[in-house]
Order: structure tokens, then C-alpha cells, then sequence
């Protein structure tokens, strides 16, 4: 955790602690998980995490409010990824609004999604609106998720310019920039769009290009086009270069190993969504890509399902996709059937699949999923649930899994607010 943002917290907790008690509403929820498996070395791994979040809103006439989410886990068996005890805050920022001009400031731990950038940053972010449709954003600060990596960045800024006609379009252009050592530099740019040409036509897409390589990363476009009575038909384009998308990336889950991916793979996928409604029961989707690989060659994926609702409450489904591909390990058939109930407080749900190769690998032709899981409102704010899940494939001979989930959601607020 950085310099800055010890200060950052320790600051804010001295500026809100005299309002909290008084003048707040305090929401938020806290999800407690406890797992236990089998890692591949065949030791017992049983982590147990606690996920909370939650907001301070209502403070200075409501213009002000802060956001708190986080993690702590600790393994109660073997060491899980060299540590027995982790934690993480994932934001923590204090948020100021206007509602002139769609003003908006938030300081602290937090995540911009603005054009090109998706980052985690210790900083200040900040947009609002201008005149004649334009709008303008911004951010700095220092980036979160390379603490780790090696060669990281130190500082990260950019901006959005956008312009739009509201239920019409709206396009936006953007800019980002990371300076670290000389091992790390990134430079980017990108177009964003959005586009309403008709009631029940809409065009969703960006494009993103890096300077510092010189070359695209990403293209990423879809058209969503319906309902008409009850059909409607999303076909997509993307188009990846892996060495300047992958090189990118900030944080080491990104990153890529050219043992197993070749940098120089650049991928082209094309395809459509389809789903109609048949009636209040019955709904049929179907699915087709084509993904086609300068090196690993090209593969086709396609399919569909049907989801079918018994009661009101329960539902039943069936699914079946086929990968044709240009390896043994692209050439197979997927089954999948599920089922739902909620009765009550309780719901279950019982989920699987089955996969058939066409050819073995690793003296194994098929995989098999399958996952039960159970549900119950303890209360309006407490819920527990319990899953396990059985798996086995050409790589693994299997894999059980026992997951339990504790949710507790508390909304607590003033006094005076409560008789309202």
C-alpha cells in the first residue's frame, strides 16, 4: 500500500469520523466464503475469505459520500499461493457530486473506466459536462495493480473528450499515458462510440491503439437489433493483437507466458447472438463465432439452448454447442443441462456438463461438471448458501470442490431518518 494512500485514509477518518455517528446512512454488504479443495500437489487447501463493502452517503447535504470495498482471507490449511494470510483493499474513495453540469470528484483508491483505460489508482478522478453535448474527463495518480510486477509504472494520467446527442449517439476519444522505468512505458489512444440509429437498433464499440508499440491493440464492435416480436439478433466483430493488448496489461493475471501463447498471434472473431421469445415459458437462444488465428489456425463454435420456466419460480434448461476446430483440442461436443426451484425461503440449483472429444487426449475423451448447490433467506438481510462441485478432464483426474457462502446486507441510518 502506498504512501499516499495511508495518508489518504488516515485523512479522511479524521475529516468524517465527527459525521458518521450522526449524520450518514451507512449500507453495504459483507460475504463471507469458505472453500475447501484438492490443489494439484494433492495438499488441502481450505481458504476463508471476508468481502465487505459499503457506502457513507448523506454527508454534507448529500454531495459528498465515500466507498469502502475490500478483502481479508487466511488459509485455515497449507499455504495457498505462498501465503497463508492476504488482504486487499480494492477501493476507497471519497466522492463529491454536483448536480450542475453533472459534476463529479472522487479522491482515494479507485477504478477509472474511461475509453482505453480499465485502472486501479491511487488518485483523483474527476469529469463533467460542457456545453453543445461535449463532456470531459480526467485522472492521476499512481497505478495500483503493478505494485508487484517488475518494471512497473510510477505515475498514470489521461483523458476523455466526448460529444453526444442524447437517445442519438455519442462518441468519445481518449488518451492515457504510464511512466516507470525504462522496462515499462505505455502510451495509448482510443475510440469509443455508441450509436442509436433507430428505436431498436444500437452500434456498442472501441478501438484502441498504442504508441509506444506503434500498432493496434483491439478492435470491438457489436449491433444489437431488437426485440421484434420477442426476436432479437446481436452480431459482433473483435480483433485482437496479442502482443500490444497483452503488453499492456497491468496487472500479472493479464500477463502471458510465450510458452503458451506466441505474442505474435493476432486473433479475428466474428459472430452473432440470437434469442427468441417464444412465449412466457419458453425462450431459444442460439450462438455462432468463427475465431480465426494468424498461427493456432481457426476454429468454429456454435449452438444453442433452451430455457424453459415450469412454474414461476422454477425453471429448467438444455444446451449444446459444437468447437470444430484445427486441433484435437478444438474438435469436441458440449452438452449441458441445468435445473432451478426457489420454494420459499429455499432454491437449488443442480447444473452440468459433459464434454465429448473427438479425438483422445491424454488417454481421455471426455469432461465432466457437474455442480449442486443450495440456498436459504435466513432473513430480509442474512443468506447462506452451500455448493459443491465434481469435475474431471483429459488434464486432471478430478477436482471436488465444497463452497459456502455467508451474505449479510445492513442498511443502517440516522434516527431521523427512519420514520420518513
Amino acid at each position: 500500500m502506498g504512501s499516499f494512500f495511508r495518508t489518504f485514509v488516515a485523512v479522511l477518518f479524521l475529516v468524517l469520523s465527527p459525521v458518521i455517528a450522526s449524520a450518514v446512512t451507512l449500507s453495504g454488504e459483507s460475504r463471507t466464503y469458505l472453500t475447501d479443495r484438492e490443489a494439484f500437489d494433492s495438499s488441502r487447501l481450505i481458504p476463508l475469505y471476508e468481502y465487505l463493502d459499503f457506502n457513507l452517503d448523506g454527508i454534507e447535504h448529500n454531495d459528498v459520500s465515500f466507498h469502502f470495498g475490500g478483502w481479508l482471507s487466511q488459509d485455515l490449511a497449507d499455504k495457498s499461493f505462498d501465503k497463508r494470510f492476504d488482504r486487499d483493499i480494492q477501493y476507497a474513495y471519497l466522492s463529491l457530486r454536483k448536480d450542475t453540469s453533472n459534476t463529479i470528484a472522487n479522491l482515494g483508491r479507485l477504478m477509472v473506466f474511461e475509453g482505453v483505460a480499465a485502472e486501479h489508482v491511487d488518485g483523483i478522478y474527476a469529469k463533467t459536462d460542457l456545453q453543445r453535448g461535449f463532456a470531459v474527463s480526467g485522472y492521476a495518480g499512481s497505478p495500483v495493480e503493478t505494485d508487484y510486477l517488475d518494471g512497473n509504472g510510477d505515475f498514470i494520467y489521461g483523458a476523455r473528450l466526448s460529444h453526444g446527442i442524447p437517445d442519438l449517439y455519442q462518441v468519445g476519444f481518449s488518451y492515457l499515458k504510464e511512466n516507470g522505468d525504462a522496462s515499462f512505458e505505455r502510451e495509448e489512444e482510443g475510440v469509443d462510440l455508441w450509436y442509436r440509429p433507430a428505436d431498436k437498433i444500437q452500434l456498442v464499440g472501441k478501438s484502441s491503439y498504442s504508441s509506444e508499440q506503434s500498432d493496434w491493440q483491439d478492435h470491438s464492435y457489436k449491433v444489437a437489433i431488437g426485440p421484434f416480436s420477442g426476436f432479437t439478433i446481436t452480431p459482433m466483430a473483435s480483433w485482437i493483437n496479442y502482443k500490444t493488448f497483452f503488453s499492456a496489461a497491468t496487472s500479472g493475471a493479464f500477463r502471458f507466458s510465450p510458452d503458451i501463447i506466441d505474442p505474435d498471434e493476432k486473433a479475428l472473431i466474428v459472430g452473432a447472438d440470437g434469442q427468441y421469445t417464444m412465449n412466457s415459458k419458453l425462450i431459444v437462444t442460439a450462438d455462432y463465432k468463427n475465431c480465426s488465428y494468424d498461427i493456432a489456425g481457426t476454429a468454429n463454435y456454435y449452438g444453442g439452448k433452451l430455457s424453459y420456466k415450469v412454474f414461476e419460480s422454477s425453471s429448467v434448461g438444455l444446451g449444446f454447442h459444437r468447437m470444430d476446430g484445427d486441433t484435437e483440442r478444438l474438435k469436441y461436443n458440449e452438452y449441458r443441462a441445468y435445473v432451478h426451484n426457489r420454494t420459499g425461503k429455499f432454491d437449488v440449483v443442480l447444473d452440468s456438463f459433459f464434454v465429448k472429444y473427438d479425438e483422445e487426449i491424454n488417454i481421455r475423451k471426455t469432461a465432466t461438471s457437474v455442480l449442486a448447490g443450495i440456498g436459504y433467506d435466513i432473513s430480509r438481510q442474512l443468506r447462506l448458501e452451500a455448493d459443491a462441485s465434481y469435475s474431471r478432464n483429459p488434464y486432471y483426474d478430478k477436482d471436488i470442490r465444497g463452497f459456502f457462502k455467508l451474505i449479510y446486507k445492513f442498511d443502517i441510518m440516522p434516527q431521523a431518518k427512519k420514520g420518513v
